[in-house]
């Protein structure tokens, strides 16, 4: 199974997920990013203003395949 990395991004920072998730492909990928979002959200992890943040989904390679807004 592939391997993907779920970026969180706060502007021009950008904290990088170290262990990544095996799933089944970019669409089971982008499902894990939204539940990943809501998670965030619902425990506050998030400081400041929610529009600044996103979640980059990235393959083994490093690619960035898909870009999630985070919206409050």
């Amino acid at each position: 199974m592939p391997q993907f990395f779920f970026h969180v991004r706060r502007g021009a920072s950008l904290y990088a997920d170290p262990l990544g998730q095996e799933l089944e492909d970019v669409h089971a990928a982008y499902t894990w990013a939204i539940e990943d979002a809501r998670s965030l959200i619902e425990g506050q992890a998030l400081e400041g203003d929610l529009r600044l943040y996103s979640i980059e989904v990235c393959d083994a390679n490093g690619r960035v395949l898909s870009v999630l807004p985070i919206i409050g």
